[in-house]
């Protein structure tokens, strides 16, 4: 240790004690983060700082200031050039007003420890009585000083006496107390230096050790039986070598032979610091973090070692996680790249025939060679697509996005539409194509029919990609596992003689971005997505799938499923009967896809409107009346969820009724519904739009009596006239009838409006909504309906509701006129 050390340490100490005399805390900065300490009473261990100095704070906590701290004897020793301990004595003053305590001697030991930002006092260890004020160590001051006085008188008579006496031994005694003096001193010095030491090792955490020259422990310090279970008896006088394991073993022959040449060659050897696995009693391994440093004697030869030792294990352990999470990254980046690769593959194919068929179709006028083109353009979009959905579907898996759905569907139509799809697939390779379906299975199940055939679709795909030669066999049939009353375990079973798969890669299987060769790719295509997916919608449904395949025998998969039974449902894949027609605001940011729905509308007749995006949908449906808007959702200035919330906002402050909303969106999952629906939209139909379905929505959503003409709109209803029996004398009776009541019912309502008589609305909105209601136009009865609801809110709002029903009941009434 030079000089500069060991100035830092005296300073260290010296702040140690002022912070006791100050009851300053300040100081925490100097301990180590991993501080202990032992309390003033030594009988409790404290290993945080804060709390340390809290207790501290206690110690003194009846004594009043100043308190004065007297240093007796300060002593320094380095251990290693990392480590070094101060024992230090002193006399603790507590002058408590006008009196005095006399105290005993305290102790304080320090271990300090070289650290990355300097020296840090890393273990505390005092030793001061208990209580620091007790029954007969407090005394007046003016006693203490006439003691002192009589003393001093004393004193000197007895020196007077004694002087004489002494002066004749003192010569006699010099030489010889001179003698016992220095040989004193350097016994006090060994004493101090071991006490110190020991001090120092037995309250420390890690464990410090000694050895003779030939690596048998001379000591050890208590907490290594904390760390190992090995108390100091049973490893005192073993061999370091009984400690470690091969490795450890090999690390200290190393390190051996390099200072046994560097003391040959009288160079100086350092202090070396090493990792090492450490036997437990228990049978059970740790690591610990070596420091050793050698001992030597005036001639510069070893003569043994001493050294501290730090378990290690947690951070190894982590050490080992972040090197597996690496790993395992780093084979995942592998796999993506190769998944790039492929994908990349894939999707140019069949761009290539897209592009250059659609070219060729443009410039042919063979009817049969354009047919042959239709085909390739429509299968190789098919194929594309399906490629998307492998891929939204994945990352719908790694998000958790992904949901099943449970629907009625029937189980026998489902296989039978892949039997005749699948089928001459296999036979156009010459395999033999089985399909053996158990009688006891029922037709109706409650479940996502969609799911279920990519499920089976991937396992039949493969299986008929994957054989040359032979059958494929595909075997539904119910399992021998009994799951209860409500569901059935259906079996699926996939089996062929294809090329197989090795079984030390089947664990390998059904991971993403993985496929088990890569050549397979080359030579049968493919993303590695596909039983991944599988895998993954198998456990979102609850079922189990597994795997038996053998390289170069064929492969089979089985797959099981709960489903529960249902009775079965008529299904109609049809236009609807009767569509209405209605005036379409389409609000599409993508040209082709704009035309292509604006194609569709047009073809059934409707009125269409078309929008570019977002804020010129806004602008339209501000400036017209539309039956029915048709919306995108994910567009670049303005998304479609915040033009309805707007849309439906507009339509409340202005007390109109609401227009049906339908989104079409590519992204229709459960999350992006739920958003759709909070803003107001009626129905989410996903991309790419199925027209019977939409038909069906329209259908389903829009009245189709907002389509008659101004001449109709105030007739009376269906039902209303055929309860008149269509005679049409009656029914001009009732309509004036029904007429006089709304201008009478119309009034009551301003009247009610003038006094601002809240119930009064109500009623009269009630009766109005039920006048209205014989009309076949539904509007001014919805207008009725909203102002019964909110016949309590403020009249300023109420006010212009009522304005607007009165000024649409004079517009159709002079509209009527006018045609009549």
């Amino acid at each position: 240790m030079d000089v500069r050390d060991e100035q830092k340490i005296r300073q260290l100490f010296d702040d140690y004690l002022r912070m006791y005399s100050s009851r300053d805390d300040q100081l925490i900065n100097f301990f180590s983060a991993d501080f202990s300490g032992f309390t003033g009473g030594g009988d409790f261990l404290v290993k945080d700082r804060k709390a340390w100095v809290e207790i501290t704070r206690q110690d003194f906590a009846q004594v009043k200031d100043p308190l004065r701290i007297e240093l007796l004897d300060l002593s320094i020793q380095s251990l290693s050039d990392v480590v070094a301990v101060a024992t230090g004595f002193f006399h603790i003053h507590l002058p408590i007003e006008d009196e005095v305590l006399s105290r005993e001697t305290a102790r304080l030991v320090l271990i300090f420890r070289q650290e990355s930002n300097g020296w840090k006092i890393c273990h505390s260890s005092i030793s001061i009585p208990y209580n620091l004020v007790r029954d007969g160590e407090v005394y007046p001051l003016h006693k203490l000083e006439e003691s002192n006085r009589i003393l001093e008188e004393q004193v000197v008579d007895r020196t007077v006496q004694l002087s004489e006496v002494n002066a004749t031994l003192q010569q006699v005694n010099e030489q010889l107390a001179h003698e016992i003096a220095e040989h004193q001193k350097s016994e006090e010095a060994l004493q101090k230096s071991e006490a110190h030491f020991r001090l120092m090792a037995e309250n420390v955490s890690d464990v410090v050790w000694k050895l003779d020259q030939d690596y048998h422990f001379t000591y050890i310090s208590p907490s290594d039986e904390v760390l190992r279970g090995y108390s100091a008896d049973e490893v005192l006088g073993q061999h370091i070598f009984e400690i470690f394991d091969d490795c450890g073993i090999a690390a200290v022959k190393k390190f051996s032979n390099q200072r046994q040449h560097a003391v040959l060659a009288r160079i100086k050897t350092e202090s070396i610091r090493f990792e090492a696995l450490h036997r437990c009693k228990g049978g059970n391994w740790i690591w610990l973090e070596v420091s050793s440093t050698p001992e030597l004697d005036a001639d510069g030869i070893i003569i043994g070692y001493y050294g501290i030792s730090r378990e290690i294990t947690e951070r190894k352990r982590m050490e080992a996680e972040a090197s597996r999470a690496k790993s395992t990254a780093e084979e995942a980046n592998k796999a993506k790249s190769q998944f790039l690769a492929n994908i990349s593959h894939e999707i140019r194919t069949p761009l290539n025939s897209l592009v250059g068929f659609s070219t060729l179709a443009r410039k042919t006028t063979d009817p049969v060679k354009l047919d042959q083109y239709h085909a390739i353009l429509e299968q190789s979009s098919h194929s594309l697509m399906e490629l998307v959905n492998d891929i939204l579907d994945m990352s719908k898996i790694e998000a958790e996005r992904m949901q099943v759905d449970t629907v009625p569907f029937s189980l026998h139509q489902l296989i039978d539409k892949l039997e005749d799809q699948y089928r001459p697939l296999a036979e156009n390779k010459l395999l033999n194509f089985i399909m053996i379906m158990s009688g006891d299975v029922s037709d109706w199940f409650v479940g996502d029919p969609v799911r279920l055939r990519q499920i089976l679709d991937n396992l039949l795909s493969n299986a008929i990609k994957f054989t040359n030669k032979g059958e494929v066999s595909f075997t539904l049939s119910l399992s021998e596992r009994i799951l209860g009353t409500e569901h059935l375990q259906l079996h699926f079973e996939i089996s062929d003689t294809g090329i197989g798969i090795p079984e030390n890669n089947h664990d390998l299987l059904f991971q993403p971005f993985r496929q088990l060769d890569p050549s397979i790719s080359r030579q049968f295509g493919g993303t590695g997505l596909g039983l991944a997916i599988v895998h993954s919608l198998v456990q979102l449904m609850r079922g189990d799938i597994r795997v038996e395949s053998r390289e170069g025998v064929g492969s089979r998969f089985i797959v099981e499923l709960p489903l529960q039974e249902t009775d079965a449902v008529v299904e109609d894949h049809k236009l609807p009967a009767f569509l209405p027609r209605v005036n379409v605001l389409l609000v599409e940011d993508n040209e082709f896809n704009r035309r292509l729905l604006e194609d569709i509308l047009l073809s059934w007749g409707q009125q269409v409107m078309l929008a570019e995006n977002g804020w010129q949908a806004l602008q339209y449906a501000d400036q017209h009346s539309f039956d029915l808007i048709m919306l995108d959702i994910r567009m670049p200035d303005i998304d479609g969820i915040e033009v309805a919330r707007l849309i439906r906002k507009q339509e409340q402050e202005r007390f109109e009724s609401l227009v049906p909303i339908i989104a079409i969106t590519a992204d229709a999952d459960a999350a992006t519904r739920a958003a759709c629906f909070d803003a107001g939209i009626n129905a989410v139909l996903a991309k790419p739009v199925i027209p019977e379905q939409l038909a069906r929505t329209i259908a389903d959503h829009c009245d189709k009596n907002l389509t008659l003409p101004v001449e109709e709109i105030l007739r009376l209803n269906v039902q209303t006239q055929n309860g008149l029996g269509d005679d049409p004398e009656r029914t001009s009776q009732y309509y004036q009838l029904l007429r006089s009541d709304i201008g009478e019912e119309l009034q009551r309502l301003h009247f009610a409006m003038q006094h601002k008589e809240h119930s009064a609305i109500e009623i009269s909105a009630h009766t109005l909504k039920g006048l209205f209601a014989q009309l076949i136009n539904p509007v001014l009865s919805k207008q009725s309906d909203w102002l019964q609801q909110n016949a309590a809110a403020p009249f300023v709002q109420l006010q212009q509701a009522v304005e607007k029903l009165e000024s649409d009941w004079q517009k159709m009434s002079v509209t009527e006129t006018e045609e009549g």
